[in-house]
């Protein structure tokens, strides 16, 4: 993937631990489990029951409990 390019190309795959948090209001609905771990090694996901694309901002709480649960179980 280059620099600035957003899509993974057929048969693209990012290696890196990968976690997502997902509200359901964001600007695009929650994608299905299965799509997510085509392209990238998902090792956390969380769907939030509110929320929409600014999560940092609406829910502070829920998102730096996410972030720290996600890099708590990257192993480096």
């Amino acid at each position: 993937m280059r620099s600035g390019d957003f899509n993974l190309k057929p048969g693209e795959f990012v290696h890196s631990p990968t976690g997502f948090l997902l509200p359901p209001w964001d600007l695009v609905p929650p994608p299905p489990k299965g799509w997510l771990e085509r392209g990238y090694h998902v090792t956390h996901r969380r769907d939030l029951e509110r929320g929409g694309h600014f999560v940092a901002m609406e829910q502070p709480d829920a998102f730096i409990q996410d972030v720290q649960s996600f890099f708590r179980n990257v192993s480096v």
